[in-house]
């Protein structure tokens, strides 16, 4: 597989970390819904975006990916 360099200098990350939480959460609701299909596919993209961050954090840091961790 060919890889692609993808700029994410503009990315908000903390809104990131919020529309994947929103994203769980729907993927949470269709699963108790029945509908197992839809949330199979938005818990793809929760892991497309871990990918995305995971490389992220290697350049930019872990703090500025993924926010002050709580103690």
């Amino acid at each position: 597989m060919q890889r692609i360099t993808v700029d994410l200098g503009n990315v908000d990350w903390s809104l990131l970390r919020k529309q994947k939480l929103t994203l769980l959460k729907t993927a949470q609701r269709r699963t108790k819904t029945g509908a197992t299909e839809a949330a199979g596919h938005l818990r793809g993209l929760v892991h497309l975006l871990d990918n995305i961050q995971d490389q992220a954090a290697e350049t930019l840091g872990e703090e500025v990916v993924f926010g002050k961790k709580r103690a």
